[in-house]
């Protein structure tokens, strides 16, 4: 099983409410990905950060 670790650009593309063009094909990939069971993870201030959305 392998992790991919996001960086701030891919958080920032998936946590846009109005999804379009590349942040639309950046959640297409992600979900993706963890349906075939990667292990996603984000970097601690991140997650921080979305705590405050």
């Amino acid at each position: 099983m392998a992790i991919v670790w996001l960086d701030s650009g891919i958080i920032g593309l998936i946590a846009n409410p109005h999804k379009q063009g590349e942040a639309e094909a950046c959640e297409r990939w992600l979900l993706g990905l963890a349906a075939k069971g990667f292990i996603l993870s984000l970097p601690h201030y991140a997650i921080m950060k979305l705590g405050e959305i």
